[in-house]
């Protein structure tokens, strides 16, 4: 299937000027986000969309094995000590910028029967990471988490529960990982500085990954 094809299904708007660098792609991106689309139903099948190489390095696509499983990154921040930050859920939605780069929009498209939503949260500095399912979307689930189950956990503090949109959204963060408190660790999309930095499980970090198990 041809590139434009796949960015016509994913409802992805982009330009092409004579310097694609010049380019905002927070801006000049979009992609629906639809709780319905499950694979395949939009007419274009998980590998084919995972083979389109050439579109996926276009915007720095990155996958990994790890725990016996294929990951992609859905989510990257570097806070470069708390002068990044995001405007908002569609920024969130899809951003290719250096150090704010998300394809969070996508996540229907790795919705699977049997394993649901499956993350990975990474903290490189932290040496730490948590790993488990959960059926809703990030994006679209209110403050709860449905169907969380735990795979590997090496970070429970501050009320650990899965992503979930943030009670904070718009003063602190759009998504954190304590769904049934009113803080915002385990930040996804901080709007204000934390100590410098992003809040994680407890302490302040300057990196965060976010993948979605593929395979």
């Amino acid at each position: 299937m041809e590139e434009g094809v796949i960015m016509e299904k994913l409802n992805i708007k982009r330009f092409a000027p004579e310097d694609p660098g010049s380019l905002n792609f927070s801006e000049d991106a979009n992609i629906k986000i639809n709780e319905d689309l499950k694979v395949g139903s939009s007419g274009i099948s998980l590998s084919e969309f995972l083979t389109m190489k050439t579109f996926f390095d276009m915007f720095h696509f990155e996958t990994k094995t790890f725990g016996g499983a294929k990951w992609l990154k859905v989510y990257y921040t570097n806070s470069k000590n708390g002068t990044v930050l995001w405007k908002d859920v569609d920024e969130l939605g899809c951003s290719f910028q250096a150090y704010k780069w998300s394809i969070l929009g996508m996540l229907p498209y790795f919705y699977n029967n049997t394993w649901k939503y499956e993350f990975l949260l990474e903290y490189p500095s932290l040496g730490k990471y948590n790993r488990w399912r959960q059926t809703s979307n990030p994006l679209l689930a209110d403050q709860s988490v449905s169907g969380y189950s735990a795979v590997d956990i090496s970070m429970t503090q501050n009320n650990w529960g899965g992503l979930a949109l943030s009670s904070t959204k718009g003063t602190s963060t759009i998504i954190d990982g304590s769904p049934s408190a009113d803080t915002w660790f385990y930040a996804i999309g901080q709007q204000t500085a934390y100590q410098g930095g992003i809040p994680a499980n407890d302490p302040s970090v300057q990196e965060v990954y976010l993948w979605v198990r593929i395979g």
